[in-house]
């Protein structure tokens, strides 16, 4: 199944979230710098807690 096509996006829900509740990120923090898919998804699969 394409993300593209499904309209699903648990998966970025699931790094958002991980942003937001784990790394304490603010809403104005995660706009205002860039993140890269690859590097909240290497850093999440990396976290010992999860």
């Amino acid at each position: 199944m394409s993300v593209r096509r499904s309209g699903l996006y648990r998966r970025y829900e699931l790094l958002t979230a991980y942003l937001l509740e784990r790394r304490g990120m603010t809403v104005e923090d995660f706009f205002a710098r860039p993140l890269t898919e690859t590097d909240v998804e290497a850093e999440f699969l990396a976290d010992p807690n999860l």
